[in-house]
Order: structure tokens, then C-alpha cells, then sequence
């Protein structure tokens, strides 16, 4: 909540209380006007990874980058491995076509 005035510097502390109050009420008016970021939203992932450390960045990017790359392995195999399946099953329609005319 709000840090406790002591001390003799009364005036500074009422200060700073005062601007903390008016920054929080700044940041309140603009949720009110703005709203709350959604999960869907760009702006809420910002700001939680904003707040994150060096370590736990490099470890989220590293996963995200290895799973992107998984699944582009994964594509190219079931791509190319369709194009076998396809090109094969062409050739045998082929020879049973030309297997009907001899």
C-alpha cells in the first residue's frame, strides 16, 4: 500500500505520497478509459514479459523457437512424404491403365 510518513522530512513524504497517489490515480483513469489489457492482446504479454528476468527471456525464447522448429521439421516430412504417396499412387494408376489396353 502506501509507505509510512515518519520521520522529521514530513513535507517531502507528503509529497511523495501525493505524487504516488496522483500516479496511481493517472494510471487508473487510463484503465478506465483504455480498459484492461485482454490475453488476446499483444500489450498483455508486453507487459508480463517486460517484468521477466535475462534467464527466464532466453529459456520461454528458446522453447518457442524449438517448438517453431519442430513443427516446421514435421511439415516438410509429412509434405514431402505425401508427394511419394501421390507420385506412387499416379505411376500404379498409370500402369494399370496401360496394363488394360495390351
Amino acid at each position: 500500500m502506501l509507505p509510512a510518513v515518519t520521520g522529521c522530512g514530513g513535507i517531502r513524504t507528503d509529497r511523495y505520497v501525493s505524487l504516488l497517489l496522483l500516479s496511481l490515480w493517472f494510471r487508473y483513469d487510463e484503465i478506465l478509459v483504455s480498459g484492461l489489457p485482454d490475453w488476446r492482446q499483444p500489450v498483455y504479454y508486453y507487459r508480463r514479459v517486460r517484468k521477466m528476468g535475462m534467464l527466464e527471456f532466453a529459456i520461454l525464447l528458446s522453447v518457442i523457437l524449438t517448438t517453431g522448429h519442430i513443427i516446421t521439421l514435421w511439415s516438410i516430412y509429412l509434405e514431402r512424404r505425401f508427394e511419394k504417396v501421390r507420385t506412387f499412387v499416379r505411376q500404379f494408376a498409370e500402369c494399370r491403365v496401360i496394363k488394360r489396353f495390351y
